[in-house]
């Protein structure tokens, strides 16, 4: 089965309804090789109260989701739910792109969906974005997160399975908040602040035989909590043409920690181990 789903949504909504600007859902349940893409923009309807975009799919597989929102106050919600085919070659990819202030852009794959890939990227002040990777079997799926030219944004991603990856890049943004949760083993957190970035903090909590790296380039006053439990993870921090950073590191039993500052000062590190 092979169906393009393509919803363009550029009208205001009748007056009355949650959001004045642009509403659009889209359920696929036991469906394959579906794609979808909504792209919303403001220009006939209230930029100030934004637009709404919802997908769900069941029981699905190989479905490309495409979001696009222009404006402020913006919400995006994915839901991926029921065990999906356990190959690599049948994997559903989310991707959510914001462009404005105060959004917010939800990813939430549940009951064991594997293989998925949410790419979020945000542009703007003041915006929420969360992916979720939930169960016991939800394994191997990547969450990609950019934050560029914004400010005061918090960006968190949880994973309980194994082999899953969070990748989270802040460039020329400041005062982020970023935290990265994963609860299960040989999982994967790579944060990169760059572009003279600064202010962010980014909270790194993972269970066993995990692996963690950050780079700071360019950037200052950035703060790094990595909290390793269990046993047989790494931890990697490099700094480079920054200033007055923190880093702080905890682990428990045959954990290893690198911390690599050139070209910088005022850096404060902690390593901690158990």
């Amino acid at each position: 089965m092979k169906t393009k789903l393509a919803l363009i949504v550029s009208a205001a909504l009748v007056s009355g309804t949650a959001f004045a600007g642009n509403d659009a859902d889209v359920d696929l349940q036991q469906s394959a090789f579906d794609r979808v893409t909504i792209t919303q923009v403001t220009a006939h309807a209230d930029p100030s109260l934004g637009n709404h975009a919802d997908v769900d799919m069941k029981y699905s597989l190989s479905n490309p989701v495409t979001i696009y929102q222009n404006g402020n106050s913006n919400q995006a919600k994915v839901d991926v739910s029921g065990t999906s085919y356990a190959d690599p070659a049948f994997f559903n990819t989310v991707g959510i792109s914001q462009n404005g202030d105060s959004n917010n852009s939800t990813v939430f794959v549940k009951g064991g969906a594997d293989f998925n890939k949410a790419t979020v990227s945000i542009t703007g002040d003041s915006n929420i974005t969360s992916t979720t990777f939930e169960g016991d079997n939800a394994d191997s799926n990547t969450a990609t997160i950019t934050v560029s030219n914004g400010d005061g944004n918090e960006i968190t991603t949880y994973a309980s399975g194994s082999g899953n990856t969070a990748i989270v890049n802040v460039t020329a943004s400041d005062k982020n908040i970023v935290d990265i949760t994963q609860n299960s083993d040989s999982n994967t957190a790579e944060v990169d602040i760059t572009g003279y970035s600064y202010g962010n903090s980014v909270d790194i909590v993972q269970w066993n035989n995990n692996t963690a790296d950050v780079d700071i380039s360019n950037s200052w006053w950035n703060g790094v909590d990595i909290d390793q439990t269990s046993s047989l993870s790494s931890a990697t921090v490099e700094i480079s043409n920054s200033s007055f950073n923190r880093v702080g590191i905890l682990q428990n039993g045959s954990d290893s920690a690198n911390v690599n500052i050139a070209y910088s000062f005022g850096s404060v590190v902690s390593i901690t181990q158990d």
